[in-house]
């Protein structure tokens, strides 16, 4: 016992320890070193839970394991983290479920009951669906909706589909649909239908010519009846830097410009997911393709979230950014704690690593997996599939691989996903989560949130109470961690009620985030007067905010070039030549450029208000690759072979994601020869997208090479009574000029028929060393006498040989200088500074060189 004596705290601590237990360890314990413990195998505070049997399994009901504890800590009859397909196309019958429900860039829709709806989406075999079906939660089967209207949209994928269960309808917008009929061509749109589900009527709702057209944006619903527009992207508009919120009451659209925004509101982005979080009325956007303020645009690992009752965007810095990985396409679903997200590709289409788990209050990112190696690899590595939440369930589907699916996966968590953690150092690390470690035979650890309860094995264990997620906590962060000024500035919406503790120390050359009672000066020296922001309007100091040229035009005092680049916050990059990206900055920035911006050259072009032609606008593989676009983020286009469409590089990621496009050509001497320019027809049908309209046997061969498939050409006809290219009739031409011939007119793209190529001149034998011979199927090329073929060439055979010069044509040598004869064997007798006459008379020198003279051509005198 110890006593002090201390007159400010009264009375005294006790500490003592009893060391006695013969006979007095009951049930599961054993006495050992004097104190009585659980024997091996049982676990808690009085041993009676006992550990499992080796052989037990997770799997609930297992009968050889009863509400025990396993050795990752969980107990048997727990099912913390499962999934389980709901439905799985290999194991059905395809005569009942045929195989394009597999599809990617669909929607998966719920309205509140047991049906989940799945509409849209794009297939490799059948093209684009514009079919609905519903899946039966309870009975797992699917059934095709068959609409009570003749009326119904056509198929498209990439669109965005919601549910607003009140009034029991489904709201579809904007999508890929396809437009060419002989020729795939694609178009992105701005229709917006609904379907009414309980009477499954479909509607086309009124699409003003100002609602963008938009693919791989993202419809929210919140609240009672209001839908909201994030992102998106079309040739014609480039990325989507406006918010659409819909009505579905009043059937109203409400459009909100970069101006009527706050915050750090994205240039653009596709290709991301949106939840809602309805406890702070806020949308939460991960990942995507991104255009940021530096006029770049790539896979985002960045999580923005928007306040939809304030109008404003912030973006969240992650707890531990080593977890993210930059993705799009993917799918992202959450209950009122967390968000999940999966799925997804990155730029180069290597695999996404991890499936993740964000918790809302904390600001956390948490690695999950599943037991089954096969539904990890599913669920990470697919893109472009559909999510979607009823009550505590996650159902997944569909996707691309390298192949569709038509897989439909259930998930379920638990609430507090604290409990997926049995690290026990990984535990004490994740802030809301307290850690419980057993030291038992198999040192069990227990995770826990800190707002919840330690199970009661963890009597008397080793415990580590978590940080609370709270105001105090967060007021207490540290705003050195935060790197940028939007991040440092940034209102957090499960605390948007906290005044700002953290302020941005700008204009030094790299910005720096304090606590608001530091001093710049002395937190972040340099040799500037710094400005002190503590608002995050103040961040971006970008005056010329435009995604496109038109746009960019209509702002005051701004101009689009390609003259200027931005390389920091508050530096630039100016050349006197056009050679960065496209990008909208202050007109006369060189006039303006503070002692930030680098000038690369005084002779500054500046452009004028005129918008040079966009990507789309290029009708030809010339064209296209040879310009320079007008597109944000770029300097280049790219041509689509199987398309025939120019395309700017930040729309290949949604447009080709699954290889739409064919071959992509960058350079001028990789386009394909005009088909109409080829004269032959198995030059023709060699040709990417090309077929022989063919005139017919008489005619030996003669046709036209016009752009078609297999089953006809593309741009005409090609028919016994017509042929036409584009709008030209060529039927009477060609009749004209062969009048005594009998045409017979015929579309060829797999096999030309028969010719003699030697005789029509369709060869490709060279007239001077070989000769022709005609073939059943083609021709071929033999040497000619005289010639012998090496490497695929017929070369001339001088029998004679050539010892100083050449065989240039059969027994006919080209000697090299100073040499004559036959076989150029003899020399001139001209002291190598001459040609001579003849091998008879090698002394007739024809014309001495070198400052050589006389006869024999001997060096001049003058020479020395």
């Amino acid at each position: 016992m110890k006593f002090e004596n201390n007159p400010i705290r009264q009375g005294f601590n006790a500490h003592y320890v009893v060391n006695w237990c013969p006979s007095h360890c009951k049930g599961n314990r054993e006495c050992k070193n004097n104190q009585c413990i659980c024997k091996e195998g049982y676990v808690g505070p009085t041993c009676d839970q006992h550990l499992c049997f080796s052989n037990c399994t997770e799997i609930k009901g297992g009968p050889e394991c009863c509400n025990c504890v396993c050795p990752n800590g969980s107990c048997c009859y727990e099912e913390k983290l499962s999934v389980k397909y709901m439905f799985n196309p290999a194991s059905r019958d395809e005569e009942i479920y045929p195989p394009h429900l597999a599809r990617m860039g669909h929607s998966l829709i719920s309205c509140g009951d047991d049906v989940l709806y799945l509409y849209g989406g794009r297939s490799l075999k059948y093209g684009l669906i514009n079919e609905m079906w519903m899946f039966n939660r309870t009975s797992q089967e699917w059934s095709k909706v068959i609409a009570s209207t003749d009326e119904e949209p056509a198929g498209r994928y990439y669109h965005a589909a919601v549910c607003v269960p009140i009034i029991k309808t489904i709201f579809i917008y904007g999508g890929i649909v396809e437009t060419g009929r002989k020729i795939q061509k694609y178009k992105v749109t701005n229709e917006f239908w609904k379907f009414a589900v309980e009477s499954r009527k479909w509607k086309k709702e009124r699409s003003d010519s100002w609602l963008p057209a938009v693919a791989g944006h993202t419809l929210t619903y919140v609240l009672d009846t209001k839908l909201v527009v994030i992102g998106g992207f079309s040739t014609e508009n480039y990325f989507l830097d406006k918010v659409l919120i819909y009505n579905s009451a009043q059937a109203q659209w409400d459009i909100y410009h970069r101006k009527n925004l706050s915050g750090v509101i994205p240039l653009g982005i596709y290709g991301h997911s949106a939840v809602y979080h309805l406890a702070v009325a806020t949308i939460y956007i991960y990942g995507g393709m991104l255009f940021t303020k530096y006029y770049k645009f790539h896979p985002s690992k960045e999580l923005y979230t928007f306040d939809v009752d304030k109008l404003q965007w912030n973006i969240l810095q992650a707890s531990d950014e080593r977890m993210l990985q930059p993705r799009m396409f993917h799918v992202a679903v959450n209950t009122r704690n967390y968000m999940l997200l999966i799925g997804g590709r990155t730029i180069d289409r290597s695999p996404i690593k991890d499936i993740l788990l964000y918790h809302f209050k904390c600001n956390t990112w948490q690695n999950i997996s599943f037991k089954d190696p096969e539904m990890n690899d599913y669920l990470r590595n697919y893109f472009g599939a559909a999510a979607t939440t009823v009550d505590k369930d996650f159902y997944i589907m569909g996707g691309y691989n390298g192949v569709e699916s038509g897989k439909l996966m259930r998930i379920n968590l638990p609430d507090d996903t604290c409990t997926l953690i049995y690290d026990y150092e990984t535990c004490k690390s994740t802030d809301g989560c307290s850690a419980c470690k057993l030291e038992t035979v198999y040192n069990l650890t227990y995770c826990v949130s800190t707002e919840g309860r330690f199970p009661d094995i963890c009597f008397g264990g080793n415990v580590s109470e978590g940080k609370m997620c709270d105001h105090k906590w967060f007021e207490a962060r540290s705003c050195n961690k935060y790197k940028t000024c939007d991040q440092c500035l940034a209102i957090y919406p499960e605390f948007k009620k906290i005044s700002q503790v953290c302020k941005w120390c700008k204009h030094c050359k790299v910005g720096k985030c304090i606590h608001q009672k530091q001093e710049c000066g002395a937190q972040n020296p340099c040799n500037r007067s710094q400005a002190e922001f503590l608002d995050m309007s103040d961040c971006d100091g970008i005056v010329c905010k435009a995604v496109n040229c038109r746009s960019c035009h209509s702002s005051k005092n701004c101009m689009w070039t390609r003259q200027v680049t931005r390389t920091g916050e508050i530096t630039r990059m100016v050349s006197g030549n056009p050679r960065y990206s496209w990008s909208c900055v202050i007109a006369g920035v060189q006039q303006k450029s503070p002692k930030g911006i680098t000038m690369g050259s005084r002779s500054f072009k500046q452009h004028s208000s005129e918008c040079p032609s966009e990507c789309y606008q290029n009708k030809t593989c010339e064209k296209c690759v040879s310009s320079h676009g007008a597109e944000g983020g770029s300097q280049h286009c790219v041509w689509s072979e199987k398309l025939h469409e120019c395309i700017p590089p930040a729309y290949i990621p949604l447009h080709c994601s699954a290889g739409e496009c064919g071959s992509l050509l960058r350079e001028y001497n990789h386009c394909p020869i005009r088909c109409m320019e080829i004269q032959q027809c198995s030059r023709c049908i060699s040709s990417p997208s090309c077929g022989w309209c063919s005139f017919g046997d008489q005619l030996d061969g003669r046709g036209i090479c016009m752009p078609g498939g297999l089953s006809g050409t593309s741009n005409g006809l090609c028919s016994e009574s017509n042929i036409t290219y584009g709008s030209t009739h060529l039927s009477e031409r060609i009749q004209d000029k062969f009048p005594d011939k009998d045409l017979k007119i015929s579309w060829v793209f797999v096999k030309c028929p028969p010719e003699d190529e030697c005789k029509n001149s369709h060869h490709t034998c060279d007239a001077t060393t070989e000769k022709c011979v005609d073939t059943p199927d083609s021709f071929k090329c033999i040497c000619k006498p005289g010639y012998k073929k090496r490497d695929q060439i017929c070369e001339p055979v001088c029998t004679q040989g050539c010892v100083h010069g050449i065989c240039t044509s059969p027994n006919q040598c080209k000697c090299n200088f100073g040499w004559v004869g036959s076989n150029c064997s003899v020399e001139c007798s001209c002291n190598s500074h001459s040609e001579c006459k003849s091998e008879k008379d090698t002394g007739n020198c024809l014309g001495c060189l070198h400052n050589t003279m006389l006869v024999y051509c001997f060096p001049s005198s003058k020479s020395y």
